[in-house]
């Protein structure tokens, strides 16, 4: 008896503090934050766009081509700013992967989110890149192609006038108030 009791003090002392601090029916908790908030607005790109940052492609093979970037839509809606940033992180993310070795690279794209706020369009995106390469056989043995699946990145683009800038997210992070992520397209 004298040892269950400290046991069951110990086991006491780690339970509790969870069960005292859990937050209440409707309170918010980490992994469910209060929705109900006006979110701050998004800071506006300014200044000069001349950082841009170009993807590194290997030159172009017969059956690997490099994807050729999509040009900004004219007119800016929510769908015409979705199928833009989607067609541009397909292309974007794909010419970043590929390499002397590659054989086939293919980008998935799910959009979750479109927001304009101040005359700059916010998109949230999950991209994930899968690559097949295949390595050189000499005398008699022959190439293995390896496949990789890419892990899904949270990436959230802002479209402004100065130009279109990608930032890549943490898992569950968000980005520090005036930070756009790096030019990838400039546009005046």
């Amino acid at each position: 008896m004298r040892r269950a009791l400290p046991l069951v003090a110990l086991a006491s002392l780690l339970v509790l503090p969870g069960c005292l601090s859990a937050a209440g029916p409707g309170s918010p908790t980490p992994e469910t934050p209060d929705r109900t908030d006006t979110p701050s607005p998004y800071p506006t790109p300014t200044g000069a766009c001349d950082a841009v940052d170009q993807q590194t492609v290997d030159p172009y093979r017969d059956d690997v081509e490099p994807s050729d970037l999509p040009s900004r839509p004219t007119n800016l809606t929510a769908e015409s700013v979705e199928a833009y940033v989607a067609s541009f992180e397909e292309a974007y993310a794909r010419n970043g992967a590929l390499s002397d070795a590659s054989t086939q690279v293919n980008t998935l794209v799910t959009v979750e989110n479109v927001t304009e706020r101040d005359g700059t369009w916010v998109v949230d995106l999950v991209s994930r890149t899968n690559t097949w390469a295949q390595g050189t056989a000499s005398g008699t043995a022959t190439a293995t192609v390896v496949h990789g699946d890419g892990a899904s990145i949270h990436v959230r683009y802002h479209l402004s006038s100065e130009g279109l800038y990608r930032q890549e997210l943490g898992y569950d992070e968000t980005p520090q108030s005036g930070q756009f992520g790096r030019p990838v397209t400039c546009l005046g």
